[in-house]
């Protein structure tokens, strides 16, 4: 008889957790969506910019006479690298700023002044002014990336987490799209006779403008945190109840204790008579202090409080420590490395390699729009089977590492004569974001503790930006006849180093596993002490070393 009068009582709020997802996505996934895709737009225009004027107008491309003579782009190899550079020396640091404030404010701030950054790169006239550039740009976008996993973290479980990552993170492929698209008009507007300015200055001046006007939206609709507000809060789009607020923070105590088998159920119960009552209400109605609503869940409640007690905005030293020792950080560093220096081929020479195929260069921006949508398509596949798929992140991530590896092949080994082959190369190589969101989401599920969690984002994009200053050294342009051998090898190597980190993970998270699950047994503590040393992990934001009860995800 309980049965079954309990099932019933279960299944509306589970109805309503989902309600509740569906609202923060439909906030949440558009504005880091853009955001992330306007990054990735302001940061690779330099490749298309590359092919309509700017190497000769800012002297980045040197030609040392001789017989033939040889082309120097040692000088845009540089400039593209500056970037990276930036975005290295203050990586860390932006991932404590993130922690330590509002990530609306914070964040909305860094896109409208890197917005200005972009717009005024037609008044560079030196190449020594765009490495200048570039590096300051770089500095002020890292606080994206980072901000971003901080938010994932904040309003999603780990079993959801992924699948959000690779929607914002698939921006890179989308956007690849879109400017490929938008630059070819802007590149034909700029080489017609009469154009008042340079086809690349068109170029920088749009993305600059659409990078101001989006910084603004950010900072007014992104609420400051599940329990915060924003700063134009909108009834129905970004305002929530304060029962949905404490259901938002509560039910994340599972990425603080680390119970996997909590992890993919809808895990929080609030009375029916609070529920419907409020389920009648409009999101506008008077506010009441959302830690007062009642939770079911005692450990979702004290999550609450948590989120509300500071204890995770302050820094902490022990944490930072920590992670300078955890395996786990450096694998993740290494494995960045590995899979970002295949970016080299595909965003800062895509467009010169594929003319180097034989295609004029308005074609070559054309032709590269295909990858954005197979990088896309990659990330969506790959993370919706982890949503389905228990403990199968690291098996796809060896996985999406192999069409990356056919591509490459493809390009280096392939006969240019027919030009098909190199081409379907080229697009496969994108694919190399699928692994990178899986390894994301890897570090993501794996670390707890708010400051150890800044220090790994640090480290993951402290890597991303390594793999990124060494990946245009290794495209040559007198490599050209011989299909970019350095280019090529590099990726094909690159990649098979990347599995090899994974199994190493593995082995390690499932040893931690094993010995975390024999050593409760040999304990056998009572519930009572369980469920004292979780509310202890919640409010005194342990990580994933202090508390005995986390299990790792694979």
């Amino acid at each position: 008889m309980s049965a079954s009068s309990s099932a019933p009582a279960a299944a509306p709020h589970a109805v309503s957790e989902r309600r509740l997802l569906w609202k923060i996505d439909l906030l949440l996934m558009p504005l880091m969506t853009i955001a992330y895709g306007l990054q990735f737009y302001d940061k690779a225009i330099l490749a298309s910019a590359s092919i309509f004027g700017i190497l000769k107008d800012l002297e980045l491309s040197v030609v040392h006479p001789g017989t033939p003579p040889k082309t120097s782009l040692q000088r845009y190899s540089t400039a593209t690298s500056a970037f990276y550079w930036g975005y290295l020396v203050a990586a860390l640091p932006m991932a404590l700023l993130v922690q330590r404030f509002r990530p609306n404010v914070f964040l909305g701030c860094a896109i409208l002044l890197w917005g200005f950054i972009v717009i005024l790169t037609p008044a560079i006239t030196s190449w020594r002014g765009l490495i200048a550039q570039r590096f300051f740009l770089g500095a002020i976008e890292s606080s994206v990336s980072p901000g971003f996993i901080h938010i994932t973290r904040s309003w999603y479980k780990r079993s959801e987490q992924p699948l959000r990552l690779g929607i914002w993170y698939s921006a890179t492929g989308l956007f690849s799209i879109f400017s490929g698209l938008v630059n070819y008009g802007l590149g034909k507007a700029g080489t017609r006779p009469g154009a008042k300015l340079h086809a690349w200055k068109y170029m920088f001046l749009f993305a600059g403008s659409l990078t101001i006007l989006f910084g603004l939206l950010m900072l007014l609709l992104l609420p400051s945190s599940p329990l915060g507000d924003a700063l134009l809060s909108i009834p129905g789009y970004n305002r929530f109840s304060p029962e949905q607020k404490s259901l938002a923070a509560g039910r994340l105590r599972s990425n603080i204790t680390g119970e996997a088998e909590l992890d993919d159920d809808a895990t929080l119960r609030t009375s029916h008579a609070e529920e419907n009552k409020h389920d009648e209400k409009d999101d506008s109605a008077p506010d009441t202090p959302a830690e007062q609503v009642v939770l079911n869940d005692r450990l979702a409640a004290l999550n609450v409080s948590a989120s509300t007690s500071g204890v995770r905005q302050r820094w902490n030293g022990a944490q930072i420590k920590e992670a300078l020792m955890d395996y786990k950080i450096y694998i993740f560093f290494l494995q960045a490395i590995a899979i970002y220096i295949c970016n080299g081929g595909v965003t800062a020479f895509g467009a010169y390699i594929i003319k180097s195929f034989g295609y004029t260069s308005l074609r070559s921006i054309i032709l590269q729009t295909p990858g954005g949508a197979t990088t896309a398509v990659s990330i969506y596949v790959s993370t919706l089977v982890v949503l389905k798929v228990r403990n199968s992140r690291s098996v796809l991530l060896m996985l999406t590492c192999l069409p990356v590896i056919a591509g490459a092949a493809m390009i280096w080994k392939g006969d240019w004569s027919n030009r098909a082959i190199p081409l379907a190369g080229y697009y496969l190589l994108p694919i190399f974001g699928a692994p990178f969101v899986l390894m994301l989401s890897l570090s993501t599920a794996n670390v707890a503790g708010a400051t150890k969690q800044s220090v790994t984002s640090a480290f993951v994009f402290a890597g991303y930006n390594v793999g990124n200053i060494v990946a245009p050294y290794l495209t040559i342009a007198s490599e050209a006849p011989k299909h970019y051998r350095t280019t090529f090898v590099a990726i094909i190597t690159c990649m098979a180093i990347t599995i090899g980190l994974t199994v190493l993970l593995d082995v390690g998270l499932w040893w931690q596993n094993r010995a975390r699950r024999l050593a409760r047994e040999r304990e056998a503590k009572s519930k009572q002490e369980v469920d004292e040393i979780k509310k202890r992990a919640i409010l005194e934001d342990w990580t994933d070393w202090q508390n005995p009860y986390f299990e790792y995800a694979y």
